[in-house]
Formats: C-alpha cells, sequence, structure tokens
C-alpha cells in the first residue's frame, strides 16, 4: 500500500481547438510560435503606420514654420517701413515659438542655403534645378524649395533645392 500523499491525481490534457491527441508537442509548439510571430508582425505593422503617421504631422508642421519663416523674411522690412514694426516683432515671435516646440521635440528643421552642396548633402537634398553663377568656385545651395526635417537626428524627409554652380 502507497502513502496517499505520494499518489498524483492524473488531470487531463487540454487540447486545443483544432487539435486532437495525436498532434506531437513539436507540430503544436510551432503553430503557436507561427501565430505569435504573425501576431508580432501585425502589431510591428501598427506602430509602425503609427511612427509614420507621427513624423508626417511633425514634417506637415516642420514645413509651416519654414514657410513662416520665408514670408518673414519678404515682409519684415515692408512691414517696419509701413509703421507695422509690431506686427512683424508679433510674426517673428509666434516663429520663435513654434520652432522651440519643434526643437523641444527633437524636430530640426535644415535649410542650407548658401553652404556648399557636397556629397553628403547631395544623398539628402534633391538638386532640382541649376543656375550657373560667375561669383562661387564650388557649388553651393543657392535656394531651398523644401528643406530637410529630421527628427532625433534621423531624416524622416528628404529636401530639394537650387544649386548654383560655377559658371
Amino acid at each position: 500500500m502507497t502513502d496517499p500523499r505520494l499518489e498524483i491525481e492524473a488531470t487531463p490534457r487540454t487540447i486545443p481547438p483544432g487539435r486532437d491527441m495525436d498532434t506531437s508537442l513539436f507540430s503544436f509548439a510551432w503553430q503557436t510560435t507561427q501565430k505569435w510571430s504573425e501576431e508580432i508582425r501585425r502589431l510591428k505593422k501598427g506602430q509602425q503606420a503609427a511612427v509614420e503617421g507621427e513624423d508626417q504631422a511633425w514634417i506637415t508642421l516642420a514645413d509651416e514654420c519654414f514657410r513662416l519663416r520665408k514670408v518673414y523674411a519678404a515682409l519684415a522690412p515692408a512691414m517696419e517701413q509701413s509703421g507695422l514694426s509690431r506686427g512683424a516683432q508679433d510674426l517673428a515671435l509666434a516663429i520663435r515659438h513654434l520652432e522651440q516646440a519643434l526643437q523641444s521635440h527633437g524636430v530640426e528643421i535644415v535649410a542650407p542655403v548658401g553652404s556648399l552642396y557636397s556629397t553628403e548633402m547631395s544623398e539628402v537634398i534633391e538638386s532640382v534645378e541649376q543656375v550657373p553663377r560667375p561669383d562661387i568656385e564650388e557649388p553651393v545651395v543657392h535656394e531651398v524649395l523644401v528643406p530637410v526635417i529630421k527628427r532625433a537626428d534621423q531624416v524622416i524627409r528628404f529636401g530639394k533645392a537650387i544649386i548654383a554652380i560655377p559658371e
């Protein structure tokens, strides 16, 4: 007679739907791993879409900041001359606040007008037009049409520019 404390009650093995007692443990583990992998891929795809949507929002905000900076540069002298210096100051302040908000979230607007158009720069800024200039010896960025947008030191949108080349 055995000690009743040493007896083990056999509990029935739970069989998942679509399986039977003949399904090997390896097959079951493989099928479960496949389902987990599919779920992880689905979640990653959703996360990627969320990141892309967030990046697009930052790009839109950065584009507006860039556009406002160009508007301010064009209008500020005329506003000062016509007695609207307060309006020019308000616009400059709004642009500064917008730039600070972007910077606080790691977003950087890169518009290197006047900079040497190097091989490294050509990887992030596409030359859409070339303008000959007699006063330069190497290609430089003449005008930025679409700025490069970086977030956390990664390019999230490439730029476009007009490049000045030596005559």
